[in-house]
Formats: structure tokens, C-alpha cells, sequence
């Protein structure tokens, strides 16, 4: 079932727990698939969306939203795919006109 930014957002303000449900519902696999654009691994980036849905739910009451709840989801999915992949070296394929150097060849090769 598809929600409205407005009805989660209600359900967030009142503490309701369901609201977890209700984004996860909206948001996961969209977040999973932008998180490809930086990290190449599924179960990574499953990782990273999950530790981004925990993380927000754990500080749930400290956000203050500037836009929309789906722009913060989606930043905040790109800010920690971002430091997994230059923890890793990972190569950030989405950057047009991108290359490799003959040694990460090898080493993006095998990933």
C-alpha cells in the first residue's frame, strides 16, 4: 500500500510505531534502487538502507525536515552509500565519464 508523505508524517508526529511499516512500504525499494548508483552489491546495499531506516527511526524526534521526507530519505541514503563506497574505494559508477586505473581494474574486477 502506497501512503502519503502527509499520513506517515502524522503517524511519526503521534509516535506511532506503525509509521516504520509505512515508510518502509513507500520508500525501500526505491532507496535500494539509487543506492546501485553508488555501491554495486545488493546485500550492501540492503545494508545501507536498512542502517538508514534504523538511524532515522532512532532519531526520530532530533529531525527537523527542510523539504520533503522523501528528499531526506534519498540524501540520506546517498550520504551513506557514499562513505560505504570511499571506505571501500568502491568506484562511483554513476559519474559520467568515469575510469579506471589498470591496478582497481583488477581489484573492481573481482567484486
Amino acid at each position: 500500500m502506497v501512503y502519503s508523505e502527509s499520513e506517515i508524517i502524522h503517524e511519526l508526529e503521534a509516535g506511532n510505531e506503525n509509521c516504520l511499516n509505512m515508510l518502509f512500504d513507500n520508500y525501500y525499494r526505491a532507496l535500494c534502487v539509487y543506492a546501485f548508483r553508488f555501491v554495486s552489491d545488493g546485500d550492501d546495499v540492503e545494508d545501507i538502507v536498512q542502517e538508514v531506516f534504523v538511524s532515522f527511526w532512532m532519531n526520530k524526534k532530533r529531525t527537523v525536515f527542510s523539504g520533503s521526507l522523501r528528499s531526506y530519505l534519498f540524501g540520506a541514503v546517498a550520504k551513506a552509500a557514499s562513505k560505504f563506497a570511499s571506505s571501500l574505494d568502491y568506484v562511483i559508477t554513476s559519474m559520467p565519464g568515469w575510469k579506471l586505473c589498470p591496478k582497481r581494474q583488477k581489484i573492481y574486477l573481482k567484486l
